[in-house]
């Protein structure tokens, strides 16, 4: 069994079923793979737009087969983004919590919100530092490296909301204290993860000394 093929077993609109089988070839097996799940990936949206269904997937790995979930380009690009913005999101609330640190010898940023021990072994440089040592970050920081900000003030010039960009260019990325949410766009694509009441805040609350709003 090639060790880059993903199967399906399809049913068409009259009920009848068969098995599709799409081989990545002899390339090397990361690329294989991912030209194997490009061609299942049209073939399911072309299945599902013809009346069919798919009733399951398999990848077969190294002699194994795992099942795996079918779907389109589509739903593909929706699940990357979904989980972009989540990224995004929980990022924002390490550093409002308190869990972000920076490394004193290389810079890399940690989160320890996982962490138990007085130690920690930087992943960038590999020293060992006690945790105590480590340089806290918090949202201040967090604000020091975005990209842009548009305030939204009222009429008597106080602060309502702020849309704060994170990411451009592919995709755009913003967090909009407004809409509680990490929000991407990226042509006709679009997803958001929500943000806690806290981390708009503090948000908010840098925004307003940042421009003297009340």
């Amino acid at each position: 069994m090639n060790p880059t093929m993903i199967r399906i077993v399809r049913q068409d609109a009259d009920g009848r079923k068969s098995i599709i089988s799409f081989d990545g070839g002899n390339r090397y097996a990361g690329h294989a793979m991912y030209g194997a799940v490009q061609q299942m990936q049209e073939a399911v949206g072309n299945i599902r737009r013809d009346g069919g269904k798919i009733l399951a997937a398999y990848e077969y790995a190294g002699g194994i087969r795992h099942a795996i979930k079918p779907e389109t380009r589509q739903e593909a690009r929706d699940r990357e983004n979904w989980g972009t913005c989540k990224h995004i999101a929980e990022e924002a609330e390490a550093y409002a919590n308190g869990h972000m640190h920076k490394c004193p010898e290389c810079g890399e940023l940690i989160n320890l919100e996982d962490h138990d021990g007085d130690q920690y072994k930087c992943p960038g440089c590999g020293a060992i530092h006690d945790v105590a040592d480590l340089e806290q970050q918090g949202i201040w920081d967090y604000m020091d490296d975005v990209l842009d900000i548009e305030y939204r003030v009222g009429g008597r010039m106080e602060l309502r909301s702020v849309q704060v960009m994170v990411a451009y260019g592919g995709p755009n990325i913003y967090i909009d204290t407004g809409a509680r949410a990490v929000q991407l766009f990226w042509w006709g694509d679009r997803a958001d993860y929500p943000l806690s009441e806290s981390v708009c805040g503090l948000i908010d609350g840098w925004a307003e000394q940042s421009i003297g709003c009340r």
